[in-house]
């Protein structure tokens, strides 16, 4: 249930359906090649409404988007936009516009405010070498587990650091 009371159920390869229980409508939000209000893709894994009331749908194979609820449409971000993967699985809120979501290929923080992600791999430091599918959770004072191919991380938001690459730069001419 959303903040409103109305019920959104993902569908694999329908998009999804919200049910508002005060008016008894049922609304279909569905994958349009050329919308721009409709959904980026047909197969949703996972929809997490943030403490700002935005929907966000985890998509299958389209990144995530998120709905304005004033417009009807709905926004892709994508890898395109520096996202992990385009395989969402799921999503947490770890701070005031600081979203988690959970990929394919490991997991990505948006900062809601800037719109900038920032990633986390096998290549910044996660020991996992991929992500699966319902292995996120956040405990109550802000531990987050996250559940791999090869076995589990926990790790808190204050402590991620983005790993910086040093690289050794060799003169061509002097």
């Amino acid at each position: 249930l959303d903040n409103r009371g109305r019920l959104w159920v993902a569908g694999v390869e329908n998009g999804t359906y919200m049910y508002d229980f005060s008016t008894h409508l049922l609304t279909h939000h569905a994958f349009g090649h050329n919308d721009p209000q409709a959904m980026s893709g047909s197969a949703v894994n996972h929809i997490f409404q943030d403490s700002q009331h935005q929907l966000w749908f985890c998509m299958g194979e389209s990144g995530v988007d998120r709905y304005e609820e004033q417009t009807g449409y709905f926004y892709n971000y994508g890898v395109t936009h520096y996202l992990q993967g385009n395989c969402v699985y799921s999503a947490c809120e770890l701070t005031d516009h600081q979203l988690l979501f959970v990929t394919e290929k490991g997991f990505s923080v948006l900062n809601d405010t800037t719109r900038v992600f920032r990633n986390f791999d096998v290549k910044s430091g996660v020991p996992l070498s991929g992500m699966t599918q319902n292995a996120l959770y956040m405990t109550s004072d802000g531990e987050v587990f996250l559940g791999g191919i090869d076995g589990m991380v926990s790790f808190r938001a204050e402590n991620l650091n983005q790993h910086q690459v040093n690289y050794q730069v060799f003169p061509y001419r002097l």
